[in-house]
């Protein structure tokens, strides 16, 4: 259990040892409480740390760094956070650099990804249970997600991946500020703040009642939405950034050739910084393999998604070395319309034969306001 002492929380263990009366009657119990000394050392020991701030968040287009500056202005204060943004922008890494500019960094950095955990484990994931809860469960319980965050900051990547059924309990959580363990009886208190994070527009889940309205309120007091990399002009900075990180990672020196680069400002990178940190990390690998210090064209095309992308310009336009990267959208358009005609509007096989996620590609079709049953 926890309680205050000089404002500051401590979790205890206790033993009661009942006390015999006279004549064998029941004269009461005796409560032995000690300070769980245990719990601080383990819960360090699992890792749950940030380990990222904002000066690792790299970037000097004008629309990221204003998504910087809200979130350093939101790390500041208590309330909730919500992060959007597509897959591979950083939003674990915006995270926890809120989390080590706020007054929560002294405290645990716990994160749990809602669309990796079964629905019939999330709530013991969350919320613990105690021993002998179910069929099962280990004799001695166990602590959740809430519980080791106390006094920090939890995480929900994905919360718009989380069950249905789950969501009013979260709701329950965030408006009592207490939780009980599955099978326990004891209410313990909540003391952490909640960042959540989604790769879809949680608003649109709420028309489509997929996620609880009031939840959604809880969760967005504050909005922060982290652009996608195709969306920034300073792609050619971040190049030679993760050139320099790739170099000291591997601990190999090599440059890119212009005409790689030229492919590498053209692609639209469908997943973001991850994806462009990535490529460049194998393409380097491959260039050493082949005893070369430069990436060069060849060493994109092993890459499907570059290789599926020039493909297609070359089908549609025949790229040459005119091609300006201001073309690309009018080109992707075209494309992708070609491939949605060729696949007869089949979303997954023209999303695999374009080495993009069925995500991203409705994404796309909408941007470019695309019919996929049109051969226009």
């Amino acid at each position: 259990m926890s309680f205050f002492y000089q404002n500051k929380r401590r979790n205890v263990k206790g033993s009661s040892f009942p006390l015999e009366g006279k004549d064998n009657t029941n004269g009461g119990a005796l409560t032995v409480f000690q300070e769980d000394d245990i719990f601080q050392p383990k819960r360090n020991a699992t890792g749950f740390n940030a380990h990222f701030t904002f000066d690792d968040i790299k970037g000097k287009s004008k629309k990221f760094l204003a998504t910087i500056q809200l979130a350093k202005k939101a790390a500041v204060i208590p309330s909730n956070i919500l992060l959007y943004g597509e897959s591979g922008t950083g939003k674990e890494l915006f995270a926890q650099a809120i989390h080590n500019a706020s007054n929560f960094s002294k405290g645990p950095f716990v994160g749990i990804n809602c669309s990796a955990i079964p629905e019939d484990l999330i709530e013991s994931e969350l919320f613990g249970y105690e021993g002998g809860a179910f069929t099962g469960s280990r004799k001695e319980g166990r602590i959740g997600k809430f519980q080791w965050a106390d006094g920090g900051t939890l995480f929900l990547d994905e919360i718009n991946s989380m069950p249905l059924s789950m969501q009013p309990k979260l709701l329950r959580v965030l408006q009592n500020l207490s939780f009980t363990r599955i099978g326990g009886n004891t209410e313990i208190p909540f003391n952490a703040r909640i960042i959540a994070a989604s790769n879809t527009e949680l608003w649109n889940e709420v028309k489509e009642k997929r996620f609880r309205e009031d939840l959604f309120y809880r969760l967005d007091v504050v909005s922060i939405e982290i652009p996608p990399l195709r969306e920034l002009d300073d792609i050619d900075e971040l190049i030679s950034y993760y050139c320099i990180k790739t170099t000291n990672r591997l601990n190999f020196n090599f440059k890119v050739s212009d005409k790689a680069k030229e492919i590498l400002l053209q692609y639209s990178w469908p997943g973001n910084t991850r994806e462009l940190k990535n490529v460049i990390e194998r393409c380097a690998v491959i260039a050493f393999s082949r005893n070369s210090d430069c990436i060069d064209e060849e060493d994109l095309l092993s890459y499907r998604g570059i290789r599926n992308f020039l493909e297609g310009q070359n089908t549609t336009s025949k790229i040459d070395e005119s091609f300006e990267p201001s073309k690309l959208d009018s080109l992707e358009k075209k494309h992708i319309q070609q491939t949605l005609s060729q696949m007869k509007g089949n979303i997954t096989k023209t999303a695999e034969r374009l080495g993009i996620t069925r995500k991203t590609l409705y994404y796309k079709i909408k941007k470019y306001n695309l019919n996929p049953k049109s051969g226009n």
